[in-house]
């Protein structure tokens, strides 16, 4: 896995298609590697997931998340563009069900 020195919670990209889903695969270990320091990247962990096609995986971080800041906007996380792509999978239907209850 590569290494990556980065200032901001970012990566450094222009369009998200100049990463593929692999380099979205390590941006996104690399903020679960950074929650471990300090909690507050699960959001861009969850995305970079979508953006690698990891249902389960942005599933997990968008969990950690509503579980960490009771406050949160689930809807408007479960409809990022970065998981438009999961919308219709019956997974992630029984999953938006789940986290929504968090918020009640």
């Amino acid at each position: 896995m590569k290494e990556y020195s980065c200032f901001t919670p970012y990566p450094p990209i222009e369009n998200v298609t100049d990463l593929n889903d692999e380099q979205w695969s390590e941006w996104a270990i690399h903020y679960e590697q950074m929650n471990k320091i300090e909690p507050k990247y699960y959001r861009q962990a969850a995305r970079c997931w979508g953006l690698s096609n990891n249902m389960e995986r942005s599933m997990l971080n968008i969990r950690y998340l509503v579980e960490l800041e009771s406050n949160i906007l689930v809807n408007d996380i479960l409809h990022y563009e970065e998981f438009a792509s999961f919308q219709e999978k019956p997974e992630w239907k029984a999953f938006a069900k789940e986290i929504h209850s968090y918020n009640d």
